[in-house]
């Protein structure tokens, strides 16, 4: 997770949650948002959609997850703005996941600076 702050006083910070693009990542941004209702935490956009595109080429690994656990999906694609037809439901109907290693430094450092 990654905080920002608008530089104003008395404003709260803002956190940027980042993690795995699974059911178990989706399951703990809610669970995380919902523990601590006071926290502006939202996904962090474009680090997701870089994930999604990079994720197109190559092969995705199989989740070791097999708990069944989900979450909504549909609430958290809405939050990234992305259809809910996405690739990511195919993605782990297939019981695949994107890591979020397939993000390098130096990618991340594009977005980040």
């Amino acid at each position: 997770m990654l905080c920002g702050q608008d530089g104003q006083r008395g404003q709260a910070a803002r956190f940027l949650y980042f993690g795995d693009l699974d059911w178990e990542g989706i399951r703990l941004f809610f669970r995380t948002r919902e523990a601590n209702p006071s926290l502006d935490l939202k996904p962090f956009v474009s680090l997701y959609r870089l994930m999604l595109e990079l994720a197109q080429s190559v092969e995705l690994p199989k989740t070791l997850d097999h708990r069944g656990v989900i979450g909504p999906l549909h609430e958290f694609l809405s939050l990234l703005g992305i259809a809910e037809e996405s690739s990511l439901s195919s993605i782990l109907a297939e019981g695949r996941y994107i890591p979020q290693e397939i993000v390098n430094y130096q990618e991340a450092a594009k977005i980040l600076t």
